[in-house]
């Protein structure tokens, strides 16, 4: 293997997600669990035990301390060479790991580690100590049919023998057996008491048997929590978990591209080139940075710091009275005379079909649109969006967008540019479903979907949703958007057709039931009002008077086309709540701006006049204030030379380069086409719902090849993270855990002692469709759990609770 560089560890806060979503560590109950996409699962407690669970696919290929998974549970001590080791001394030894500059002892195995003497074990397997593991009337009699306690209450009885009936240890014994029983799904009852095994949690949580801190983090629900319990310290309600301890949301910090930064917390990056801090409710800011003369950038700690990218055409197309025909995105369609558009965007402000003003703060998922009037001639159609708080309590944003339409349900999750679920499906953009009468794709930074009946939906994967509906719709629809009946005082209808005396109350209305049971319908304690003077200071030109300034005014040309009132007055309330927070003037004069842009007016420039300059972080994109609303993609390269929408501000990909899954990439490296779906060269997929056929993407011949084909005998079909697959129906776990007690995958027990690094398991016997992992373990070491998989190192620190060091490499 010849490595081309590898990046020192880092120390990152809890939680961290890496390699597109393949690689995830995070905090549940008391351990800190390591997954990985292709089932594999470390957890560590930071002081007595360490597991270790692998799919099933897996078995056979392993080997090191936790054995080779051979499905036997007598099977023998193999070597790294193969052999039987003659006992576990010598099985031990073998699977030591060297460490440079390293120094450790194998100190003992099997019969000659200490022996318990008979007369302490009678007295710890008595009820109040290690046999309450096998009382039959203890908390944990439910879990003794799917968990032995057996292997645990011997591990109980050997490590109070060792440590003369400390508590401390008989509690850590008990905890070992709690934690195997809920990762088996075993509701274990509340064991713990003031007197018995107590628990002391910090400031702001409470013990829970079944504690739940993935769902309540700071980072918000980015982690795929795991579906058991754990115990540990719950959070109090209105308080967050923020890796290290529990907070109120005010003092939650920044979740960003992978990474959760503590607030105000000023990080070294690039080679020391860039630091980054954390604003909370606003996010990360990064600027340029260098050392200072005779310093240098170095890792120390885990902390870097510095040391001392033929034209169809209208002629053939016959359009029903109402329409005409124009050229949407190179393909004639026909589009209604006049039609009506409702908007949501901001912090979080509506604008009605009917053109009502009003805004709401609600934090639940609700109706945005939708057909209400039996009608068979109108095609339904229903626009939901789910709004999530920013960390201030009086901010908000468009979390999700989920449309129904022509029997699919397309899902579009904030940050997931370039890709949306289909039916529950991931796939990316552009897509055509139902022969074109679907089309979804992304112009500028915004999904657009485009119906046959006239309908248009976008959102920017950030905040901003506009629902465009033809006049057939008109008395048709109802939900926030209003019934779009030509009057404004009307909008305000509930389903039962009442009218709502509050926002408040038609939001609520409104609701649509999900997973979500902790959401909120208005402002917690009430929505602060803006200080008059202040409001004044946000109306000047220098802020968001920008939008109405007339002479010389960048959007001057636009006023008589789009009332740039309502789009002030949202930005002077979207600062007031966020203190003049300058990006989000930058988003308010984007709304008007792209509005205008959207209704055919050339708007001048003005990021430049505002201070909001557009980064394009794409590679190989450029920025440019008027570019095509139709970008090249594989799918359609020339789709700019016939476009006839209206430009937009966009970052368009460069000459030979053509928009695909959110990045632009050379023409040259576009894939396959099948079912108005594109997909990656060498990219490889299932069609069906059974895993019965498997395709792949040929990237020579750009078509798609498929094959019968079914799972593993080892393995379910199921739909993961919108992925149909192969998933493990069952998984084995090893374990270790304090004064060395093993316990292998296919449930061998040993005791082996050493203070030297030691191979717990890796795979060892490559096979197509198995990822290649090695998990480490080191007692009494700073950082006794290290896991290298995809190219990265994670190190499990029991000195640093709440991180994890992580690793880098780029590996030939």
């Amino acid at each position: 293997m010849l490595c081309l560089g590898q990046v020192d560890g880092v120390f990152h806060n809890l939680p961290v997600i890496t390699v597109n979503r393949r690689l995830q560590a995070y905090q549940h109950g008391t351990n800190i669990l390591v997954q990985t996409d292709f089932g594999l699962i470390v957890s560590y407690d930071l002081v007595y035990q360490a597991r270790v669970t692998v799919p099933q696919r897996y078995q056979g290929h392993t080997c090191g301390l936790c054995g080779n998974y051979s499905g036997q549970q007598d099977s023998k001590f193999l070597l790294p060479n193969g052999r039987t080791a003659s006992d576990v001394a010598a099985f031990g030894s073998a699977w030591e790991v060297q460490v440079p500059g390293a120094s450790c002892l194998d100190r003992c195995a099997g019969n000659s580690c200490p022996v318990c003497e008979e007369r302490k074990k009678d007295v710890f397997k008595q009820r109040h100590y290690c046999g309450l593991l096998t009382a039959p009337d203890s908390p944990f009699t439910a879990c003794h049919g799917t968990v032995s306690p057996s292997v645990y209450q011997s591990n109980c009885l050997y490590d109070l023998c060792l440590s003369n009936g400390d508590a401390q240890a008989l509690c850590q014994s008990m905890h070992s057996y709690v934690t195997a029983c809920q990762e088996a799904k075993v509701t274990i009852p509340p064991w713990r008491s003031a007197s018995f095994c107590p628990v002391t949690c910090p400031a702001n949580s409470h013990y829970e048997v079944c504690a739940d801190l993935c769902t309540v983090t700071c980072a918000g629900n980015i982690i795929d929590c795991p579906e058991t319990c754990a115990e540990g310290c719950q959070c109090d309600e209105g308080f967050f978990f923020d890796g290290q301890g529990c907070v109120t949301q005010e003092s939650c910090g920044c979740f960003e591209q992978g990474r959760y930064y503590k607030p105000s917390e000023a990080v070294l990056m690039n080679e020391c080139q860039q630091s980054c801090t954390c604003v909370p409710t606003r996010g990360v800011t990064c600027e340029a940075h260098s050392c200072s003369r005779g310093e240098t950038c170095q890792i120390r700690d885990g902390v870097m710091g510095c040391i001392s990218q033929v034209i169809p055409s209208c002629s053939v197309l016959r359009c029903r009275e109402g329409t005409i025909c124009k050229k949407i995105n190179g393909q004639p369609e026909c589009v209604p005379v006049s039609q009506a558009t409702c908007w949501a965007g901001g912090y979080l402000h509506y604008y009605t079909f009917d053109g009502r003003v009003y805004d709401f703060h609600g934090t639940c998922n609700y109706t945005v649109a939708k057909t209400c009037r039996d009608d068979s001639v109108l095609p339904s159609f229903h626009v939901m969006a789910k709004s999530e708080n920013r960390g201030n309590t009086q901010v908000f944003y468009i979390g999700s967008v989920t449309v129904q339409v022509d029997g699919v349900t397309i899902t579009a999750a904030r940050a997931e540019v370039g890709f949306v679920g289909v039916n529950n499906t991931r796939a990316h953009l552009p897509i055509s479903l139902n022969n074109g009468a679907l089309r979804l794709y992304q112009s500028s930074t915004s999904l657009v979907l485009r119906t046959d009946f006239n309908l248009s939906m976008s959102y920017d994967w950030n905040n901003h949703l506009r629902v465009t509906v033809p006049n057939d719709f008109s008395e048709s629809l109802c939900g926030l958007c209003g019934n779009y009946n030509g009057d404004l005082s009307d909008d305000f209808r509930t389903p039962d057709g009442d009218l709502a005396p509050s926002v408040t109350t038609l939001g609520k209305s409104w609701a649509v039931e999900d997973e979500d049971q902790f959401c909120w319908h208005d402002c917690i304690g009430g929505c602060r009002p803006c200080d008059p003077s202040i409001a004044r200071k946000y109306k000047e030109e220098a802020s968001c008077g920008l939008i109405t300034k007339v002479s010389d005014g960048p959007f001057s040309q636009c006023h008589s086309k789009v009332d740039p009132t309502v789009y002030l007055d949202n930005c002077v309330y979207d600062l007031c709540q966020n203190d003049g927070y300058r990006m989000v003037l930058c988003e308010a004069l984007k709304a008007y701006a792209d509005t205008c842009q959207l209704e055919g007016v050339r708007i001048g420039e003005w990021r430049q006049l505002a201070r909001c300059p557009m980064e394009c972080p794409l590679e190989n994109s450029q920025y440019q204030l008027c570019g095509t609303a139709c970008p090249a993609t594989c799918v359609d390269q020339s789709a700019p030379s016939s476009c006839e929408d209206p430009c937009v501000e966009s970052c368009q990909c460069k000459d030979g380069f053509v928009l695909s899954q959110g990045k632009c990439i050379s023409m040259h490296g576009c894939g396959c086409l099948f079912k108005g779906r594109p997909y990656a060269p060498n990219e490889s997929f299932w069609v069906d719902e059974a895993c019965g056929t498997r395709c792949i993407c040929n990237a020579t011949t750009k078509q798609v090849e498929c094959v019968a084909a079914t799972c593993k005998q080892s393995e379910r079909c199921g739909l993961v993270n919108g992925v149909w697959g192969c998933y493990p129906s069952s998984y084995a776990t090893c374990s270790v855990t304090r004064n060395l007690h093993y316990t292998t995958f296919d449930g061998q027990r040993y005791d082996f002692q050493g203070t030297c690094r030691y191979q717990l398991t890796a795979l060892c016997k490559k096979a197509e469709g198995l990822v290649d992992f090695e998990v480490y373990f080191q007692e009494n070491n700073t950082a006794p759990v290290q896991i290298k998989v995809y190219q990265t190192n994670l190190r499990v620190s029991n000195q640093f609770p709440g991180k994890v060091l992580v690793s880098f490499s780029n590996c030939l």
